[in-house]
């Protein structure tokens, strides 16, 4: 998959989604950024980053259109394209009771970026849900592994670092290094906050 500087060691693992609640679909979306987020800071270790499908550069790729149909940014769950696509989620989901296969196949995840991968789960979260129930869809990225079948040891795309915006520690995605005619601050690396897109300097290395 091509990615731009700082991320050209990403693959495409598949398509995951986020099951928010929330009473707008702006809201759900903002929920769902949060949830993927979480999700590759303290998640499902077979994810590396996330790239929710509303900030993706141009249409996703011909594969997903193919094996997914149409994606929108948010579906509310009780839609046509929510019905839609959590069913197929559900499909490919290899839910807990089902370990048979090795290959990564859990496409559901709650708001704090945990695995939906029972059907009770589901259920619980659909009960405890005070609003209206979101899918919001990401691309699931996973680092290229090295010809020793490492992952890359490439600078890592996300790292939690403290946001002045936030006042807190969020996660941020690496975005290339800064070019500048002053040779004090030429390729310093900068990496953007997941949660407001505020963009700061930051390290070079894990």
């Amino acid at each position: 998959m091509n990615r731009d500087a700082g991320e050209s060691e990403m693959d495409l693992l598949h398509l995951v989604f986020a099951v928010v609640a929330a009473r707008t679909n702006i809201a759900a979306l903002a929920k769902g950024s949060a949830a993927h987020s979480f999700l590759v800071k303290k998640g499902d270790t077979a994810v590396h980053e996330c790239e929710l499908v509303a900030e993706s550069d141009g249409s996703p790729s011909r594969t997903l259109t193919n094996d997914w149909g149409n994606l929108p940014d948010v579906a509310h769950v009780e839609s046509d394209a929510g019905q839609r696509l959590l069913q197929q989620a559900c499909d490919r989901t290899r839910w807990r009771d089902n370990e048979d296969s090795t290959e990564h196949a859990t496409y559901l995840y709650d708001d704090a970026g945990h695995a939906i991968d029972s059907r009770q789960r589901l259920a619980v979260v659909h009960a405890q849900a005070e609003d209206a129930l979101w899918l919001v869809p990401a691309l699931a990225l996973q680092q290229r592994p090295d010809e020793q079948g490492q992952p890359s040891s490439a600078t890592p795309t996300h790292k939690p670092l403290h946001c002045r915006h936030c006042e807190r520690e969020t996660p941020h995605r690496f975005r290339g290094a800064e070019t500048s005619p002053d040779e004090q601050w030429a390729g310093q690396p900068i990496w953007e906050c997941r949660i407001c897109e505020t963009p700061r300097h930051g390290p070079s290395s894990p």
